[in-house]
């Protein structure tokens, strides 16, 4: 025995290292066809003869090769089986037998729902297959049907409790080999109900090469041909699933602005929200943000060994992105929800325009898993606070339409025929169910007393006596009679199993006799057969139409599958636990049949899907900043004008040529203003066309500001110059006024294309995908050659400064500020190579910053101007001083080549001819021509302008 059991032993985990190879170990287990023994030796489903009919009746298989991974052969696997055992398939030729694994029990205690209930499903669907009852499927009233001598058979059923947790699939097959009692092993699995026992059962029906049918245990490996080639699933898959909820975030206009909060220690919740972002991808959704978390249910201190991973933590940086839809996947919501409640009302998530989204991954439908939840009708005001999130929730589930509330006459054939189950089906199932009616009270009366309590009936609906009551399904719907989920599915299953082998059987008998193998009295039907035999076997039946291969062969179409939406506490916690408002049927049909209320109380989905993002406006304190710099500029201005014309007549003033002197305000006037361009956005009421002729405005300010102001400079300088040179009896303005001029007209030429040909508009930039932060600007293409031209034009107004400046620099600085320019240059230029690069840079960071290094930028050049060119004179009339301050001078006017030895020292032209003159000559001609138009000078060398 102890040989047996551990070549049974390496049989199992072989069949567990062939699925996790998958392909990879496929592609020499080909089967072949070729003969009955070949279809017993690959396919399973094969027999072992009875010990006493006789060695020529023994088949033996055509390869004994060993198995790659533990050296045991095939032949060796096979030989285990007791020889009064026959290893699946129909029995004789009629009979099924099923292994049906059901969450009977949970954490060790009996489970009441769904278990019992999916138990008495399995039970009315074996009755209803056996004697073709059409009141569900009308399938079974076909010739076929009714012809087909399969029955499903009770006496070699094998029940199993999955435990909802954990499960003992393979110690439950193992039993069963023990026993020794000529009952075969099962033809197929129905079940299980929950995710970890559906693996261990796959690797079970892999073992045996037998097809396990699933009524939810969702899992994506499972889908997997090539890992768990004999799974299938009855309920729709995950992928399904995801599909609606992606269907009912665009039936409420939210595709996009999503954020996922999941269990990230759920495998089924990770591999929903992958599947989530493919299809949303696929239909051009975006702004999808998943944020997980590690469930506090598995350990107590989830909050100090996984800090930055508590459901707080991801809550918080759901509150980031300002979305406000939430879709939570979770298969533990009643672990989680207190937790979750908690950190959403924190954070306030659970007020304003939010939408929770709880889709299909736990179980609400079910009378008793609605107890926990209804608890919450029972705490006080400020624990319920905590909670709140749950109100006016979206609970997304593939329908099971016997839902009174889901059909417009209250009731379906799967509820009528569940309510017509009589005294006389009760004590059959109780006669099957390992566990013990009396097991069952303690849950049973807890529940009562609960639903009592709340109203969710009166005393006159709780039954006498004990569990369970002799019209428990016949008893008026409500929540102590009405299926649990998962019973139209389990249902189904079994109908598959049934519909499948008639198939099979039917196919085998017209065109693939080799299918079968006849084994004395015994007639076996190929495992694989079975198999191909119920995924093409289409029927209506308790959840819709059952039809397989939909992504992958073993999967149940998602179209055939209806779902249902579901209003959590649509009036509060003051009302309803829920209410079924809208159904997806088959093919996609919607059908409404109450108004789903939002958070809001509106029955409109809300609008905006985010809160409101930071836009980035500028400032008000920082916009008021600006003006009073551009009101402190203008003011210095109109102070120097006021003064120039005050003190026109005056030495300083006259010397400096006080039109070029107003010209060059002009200019520091026009910069000031600039600051006018940049200082308002949306905030302010202007509407991105007027906002976009400030832009268009800017550029004109800034060059044309700065090129007024350096052609004012070198054009008074270079009359200086020419004074000095006295090349010329008069210097007129208009003289030496025209390249001024003509740097100005292109500049007006090239700005002027400019402005009618680019697309520089205001416009809103987003610049965080995920919060919606965005900033305002002027944008548009770069169109370099413009901007260089213009910026071009402008250095060469501050190049001929630069240069007359120089030529200049040895004359008295009531003619020429030679110094004070170059300083004004360099100051600016400083500006300009920091302050540009920076405003480049926080351009699309920071508005205030943005606005902050343009106003400065533009507040700085007038400022300049006054502060190195007009202050000096100013401070030079105001306190005049006697003291020589340069040498080599005649009277104050200082040229090179001067000799100071001479009083009637001769002025040097550089590079011409020149004149003697005295101090008070020179002195005259300048004040003379600085004085032009106001009086005559009719003795004077150079005429005024």
């Amino acid at each position: 025995m102890s040989r047996i059991r551990l070549l049974l032993t390496v049989c199992f985990i072989s069949a567990w290292r062939v699925i996790g190879q998958g392909d990879a170990n496929n592609t020499n287990d080909e089967p072949s066809r070729n003969s009955n023994t070949d279809a017993i030796s690959e396919y399973g489903g094969s027999a072992v003869i009875p010990s006493d009919t006789g060695a020529d009746n023994e088949t033996t298989p055509t390869s004994d090769t060993p198995d790659d991974t533990t050296g045991t052969s095939r032949k060796e696997c096979r030989e285990l089986l007791p020889g009064n055992f026959i290893q699946g398939g129909i029995i004789n030729g009629t009979k099924v037998s099923l292994l049906l694994a059901l969450p009977l029990t949970y954490q060790g205690s009996p489970y009441l729902n769904p278990g019992f209930y999916q138990l008495a499903a399995s039970i009315m669907a074996i009755n209803h297959f056996n004697a073709r009852n059409i009141a569900i499927v009308p399938e079974l009233a076909s010739p076929q049907m009714q012809h087909c001598p399969i029955e499903i058979d009770f006496e070699s059923l094998l029940l199993m409790d999955t435990g909802t947790v954990e499960s003992n699939a393979m110690n439950a097959v193992w039993e069963r080999f023990q026993s020794a009692d000529g009952t075969p092993l099962p033809s197929a699995i129905v079940g299980p109900y929950n995710v970890i026992p559906a693996n261990e059962l796959s690797v079970t029906a892999t073992t045996l090469r037998i097809p396990m049918i699933s009524h939810r245990g969702i899992d994506h490996n499972l889908h997997l041909p090539e890992k768990h080639p004999f799974a299938n699933q009855i309920n729709a898959d995950l992928y399904s699933d995801v599909e609606f909820l992606i269907d009912y975030l665009v039936r409420t206009e939210r595709t996009n602005f999503i954020t996922i909060l999941y269990d990230a220690s759920s495998d089924n919740a990770v591999k929903r929200v992958e599947a989530f972002r493919v299809e949303a991808s696929r239909r051009d959704m975006t702004r999808i943000e998943a944020f997980g978390y590690v469930s506090p249910t598995i350990s107590l201190d989830v909050s100090d060994y996984y800090g930055d991973r508590a459901i707080l933590a991801a809550l918080e940086q759901v509150k980031a992105t300002g979305f406000r839809t939430i879709v939570w996947i979770t298969p533990d919501f009643d672990g989680e929800f207190l937790d979750t409640g908690h950190a959403a009302h924190e954070l306030q998530l659970d007020q304003g325009d939010h939408l929770w989204v709880i889709p299909n991954i736990w179980d609400l439908d079910g009378p008793f898993n609605q107890t926990n939840l209804s608890r919450i009708f029972m705490l006080d005001e400020h624990e319920q606070q905590d909670v709140s999130f749950l109100q006016n929730a979206a609970y997304l589930k593939s329908g099971e339409l016997f839902h009174n509330d889901t059909a417009e006459d209250h009731s379906s054939s799967f509820l009528e025929e569940w309510m017509g189950l009589n005294d006389t089906f009760i004590e059959q199932l109780l006669a099957i169910n390992p566990i013990k009616a009396h097991e069952y009270e303690e849950e049973w009366n807890q529940v009562l007393k609960f639903g009592l309590s709340i109203g969710w009936f009166s005393e006159d609906d709780i039954p006498d006596g004990d569990f369970p009551p002799s019209d428990l399904f016949a008893r008026p719907l409500n929540f102590t009679s009405m299926p649990s989920s998962g019973t139209v599915n389990v249902y189904d299953a079994i109908m598959a199993v049934g519909i499948g082998a008639c198939n099979a059987l039917n196919m085998t008998e017209a065109k693939a006799p080799d299918a079968t193998v006849q084994i004395g009295n015994t007639r076996v039907l190929v495992g694989d057969v079975l198999q191909d035999a119920i995924r093409s076997s289409t029927f209506h039946g308790a959840s819709g139409k059952v039809l397989f291969g939909d992504v992958f062969p073993g999967n149940r179409v998602g179209s055939t599958v209806p779902y249902v939406v579901t209003n959590l506490f649509p009036d509060g916690f003051e009302g309803e636990l829920f209410r079924f408002t809208d159904v997806r049927m088959p093919g996609g049909e919607w059908l409404e049949f109450n108004q789903f209320i939002y958070v809001n109380g509106s029955a409109v989905p809300p609008l905006p899907l985010r809160e409101p993002a930071d836009q980035n406006y500028l400032s008000p304190g920082l916009q008021a900043m600006g003006f009073a710099m551009m009101g402190i500029a203008l003011l210095a201005i109109l102070i120097s004008v006021v003064w120039i014309f005050v003190y026109w007549n005056h030495r300083v003033v006259a010397a400096s040529q006080p039109v070029f002197l107003l010209y060059m305000l002009a200019g520091a006037t026009v910069s000031s203003l600039a600051i006018i361009t940049i200082s308002f956005d949306e905030s302010d009421g202007w509407s991105a066309e007027q906002l976009t002729g400030l832009c268009l405005a800017a550029p004109w300010f800034v060059f044309m500001g700065q090129m007024v102001t350096y052609n004012a400079l070198f054009t008074k300088m270079w009359r200086v110059h020419e004074v000095l040179q006295f090349s010329r009896r008069q210097v007129k303005i208009s003289h030496v006024i025209w390249p001024a001029l003509l740097l100005e007209v292109l500049a007006v030429v090239l700005l002027s294309v400019w402005t009618a040909t680019t697309n520089y508009a205001w416009d809103r930039v987003e610049i965080e995908e995920t919060t919606g932060e965005s900033i305002g600007l002027c944008t548009g293409d770069a169109n370099y050659g413009f901007w260089i031209g213009v910026a071009l034009v402008t250095f060469i107004s501050m190049l001929l400064t630069g240069i007359f400046a120089w030529k200049t620099m040895d004359v008295d600085e009531s003619y020429s500020e030679a110094k004070w320019i170059f300083g004004l240059m360099l100051l600016q230029t400083q500006v300009i190579l920091v302050g540009v690069p920076t405003v480049v840079i926080l351009e699309s960071v920071s508005s205030d910053g943005r606005y902050i290094g343009s106003v400065m930028m533009c507040w700085s050049f007038p400022m300049t101007v006054f502060g190195l060119i007009m202050v000096p004179k100013m401070y030079k009339v105001h306190f005049p001083s006697n003291k020589q301050e340069l040498r080599g001078t005649i009277a104050g006017v200082k040229v090179s080549g001067v000799s100071s030895s001479s009083p009637h020292a001769s002025i040097v032209d550089r590079g011409s001819s020149a004149h003697p003159v005295d101090r008070e000559s020179v002195v005259n001609h300048l004040q003379r021509y600085s004085t032009a138009g106001r009086e005559s000078a009719p003795h004077s060398q150079v005429s005024g302008g």
